[in-house]
């Protein structure tokens, strides 16, 4: 059933990297918890699969989001209040984008 993943036109290397799982793959709990304060933080709450969650022939929905504030999209994180408080309890200082000032943050 379907379309062999060698037979896509599409070049998959690492897949996403967040710098801080933590902070931006959540649970089903934590993403309706977000959109329940702001419903706009929808349009930046995605399903992730990991590559745990692949199978032979199928995937297991593990139930996680990823929080896609990818930089190349622009956002203006104050657009999404909820999605900006959340992070902010991982502390400002480890969310901060090291390529911002090409200097990287000190530890």
């Amino acid at each position: 059933m379907g379309i062999p993943l060698k037979d896509w036109n599409v070049q998959i290397n690492y897949g996403v990297k967040t710098g801080y799982n933590e902070a931006f793959i959540i649970d089903t709990k934590k993403k309706e918890e977000i959109i329940s304060i702001d419903p706009k933080s929808v349009e930046i709450i995605r399903p992730i699969l990991r590559g745990r969650d692949i199978k032979r022939y199928n995937y297991e929905f593990a139930d996680k989001w990823l929080i896609s504030t990818f930089p190349s999209l622009k956002l203006d994180i104050d657009d999404y209040p909820a999605v900006k408080q959340h992070l902010k309890t991982f502390g400002i200082e480890r969310l901060n984008q090291t390529g911002q000032t090409g200097a990287r943050p000190k530890n």
